[in-house]
């Protein structure tokens, strides 16, 4: 029995051969900070009036500090993060959930990320 799973293309292959760059902020993750803020997120003037309802206080975000000793980044805990796009094809969509998936093992092997079926739907149906 034949199978056309393996059977690609001279482009297939050479796509197979593309290793993306690395952000900068990202590139130096083992030897980075990385912190978790509960308070206000830093919003630019006038930003509030044009998204209500998306810039909400308390919002955590992450910040990534560059350390000055070089210490390895570590988390005490594993990391469960959630990933969620529009629902529809999105341009680059995958370079994004991997870059989240390899951050997080770095900062813990246990991490965990999951994705929500069917983008936004997905998050309030439980579809992951």
């Amino acid at each position: 029995m034949y199978s056309y799973a393996y059977d690609f293309s001279a482009f297939q292959v050479h796509r197979h051969t593309f290793i993306p760059q690395i952000p900068s902020a990202l590139a130096s993750v083992n030897t980075a900070k990385l912190a978790l803020h509960t308070e206000d997120y830093p919003i630019a003037e006038g930003l509030n009036a044009l998204f209500p309802t998306l810039l909400k206080s308390g919002m955590k975000y992450f910040e990534h500090q560059v350390s000055e000793s070089g210490e390895q980044v570590q988390c005490s805990r594993p990391l469960r993060l959630g990933c969620v796009l529009s629902g529809g094809q999105a341009a680059g969509g995958h370079n994004v959930i991997m870059g989240l998936y390899d951050m997080a093992k770095k900062l813990h092997p246990d991490s965990q990320l999951f994705g929500f079926l069917a983008g936004p739907h997905g998050v309030y149906t439980g579809n992951y």
